[in-house]
């Protein structure tokens, strides 16, 4: 089975609101500097890119969805079962300095995090909303470092490699006030630049199977305004890309989509709640 479906779920734990004065956040949202804005995941921007590119694909995204949800409320569904469903994850450290190659004990701390909250172990839950009381609980999902390669051998789960590339967001070539060549910049550059990371041609690693690995890559998703004082903008924290294992969906479609790899993309200081690295300004809001 494919393991990424569900999870923009696990980027929402891990974001919060920033501060930012970059130019793509200025040219998209309209704004001002100095504006507060939220930064968080890109999953849904990465979708609404590719319905620009084959429309019609949100629309059989949401049918998708409303199938599951109507299969959901015919069932009854009640658990009866102590089993659990653990995920193999490899997580993907790409690295152009020491600070971005971070430790293993990180990655184990976000494991846990990640457990915590699909088992709903974690300490916070006496703060569940009145609204959501009725219908959370424990989603009998868990996540595991691989202990296996691809090729059978031993690993840890975790990959680390050195890439020259330095901000997987790319260098934006534009400077204040060039709002539609920076929008054009962002619509035809920035999803392609960031999943550069994905592939060993591009300065990245390419994923293990997917159809038997949660794919995680970490690494700098910021992008870099030289005409801009040489600002370091950081757009998403993360994302995760979207279901794209659809039979019944198009070819045409599947072509547009399929050329993205699958899995969990993530700025290397949103993981792990014993990072080492922090935001600096104006992000340092967010630490």
């Amino acid at each position: 089975m494919k393991y990424n479906g569900f999870l923009i779920v696990i980027l929402t734990i891990l974001f919060t609101q920033a501060q930012a004065q970059g130019l793509v956040m200025q040219s998209k949202h309209n704004i001002q500097p100095s504006t507060n804005f939220t930064i968080g995941c890109g999953s849904y921007d990465f979708m609404k890119y590719l319905d620009s590119k084959k429309s019609g694909y949100l629309d059989l995204s949401n049918q998708s969805m409303q199938y599951i949800e109507n299969l959901l409320s015919i069932q009854n569904i009640t658990k009866t079962t102590d089993s659990i469903n653990v995920i193999p994850v490899v997580f993907h450290i790409v690295y152009n300095n020491s600070d971005e190659n971070i430790p293993d004990s990180v990655i184990h701390n976000q494991i846990e995090v990640l457990n915590d909250c699909y088992r709903r172990t974690n300490t916070d839950t006496t703060n569940t909303r009145t609204l959501f009381q009725n219908i959370v609980s424990d989603t009998k999902i868990e996540f595991a470092l691989a202990e296996t390669d691809p090729f059978g051998n031993p690993t840890t789960g975790i990959t680390r490699t050195y890439s020259d590339v330095e901000f997987f967001g790319g260098i934006l070539p534009y400077s204040s006030g060039q709002d539609q060549e920076i929008t054009d910049w962002v619509n035809d550059s920035l999803f392609y630049n960031l999943f550069r990371i994905t592939q060993d041609t591009s300065g990245g690693i390419s994923p293990w199977d997917t159809e038997n690995y949660l794919n995680v890559w970490i690494g700098d998703l910021r992008i870099l305004e030289p005409n801009f004082d040489n600002f370091k903008e950081l757009v998403y924290f993360g994302l995760s890309t979207p279901p794209m294992d659809h039979h019944n969906w198009p070819d045409s479609l599947l072509d547009v989509v399929n050329i993205y790899e699958q899995g969990v993309l993530l700025h290397y200081i949103n993981i792990g709640a014993n990072n080492p690295n922090s935001f600096p300004s104006p992000y340092n809001v967010y630490n």
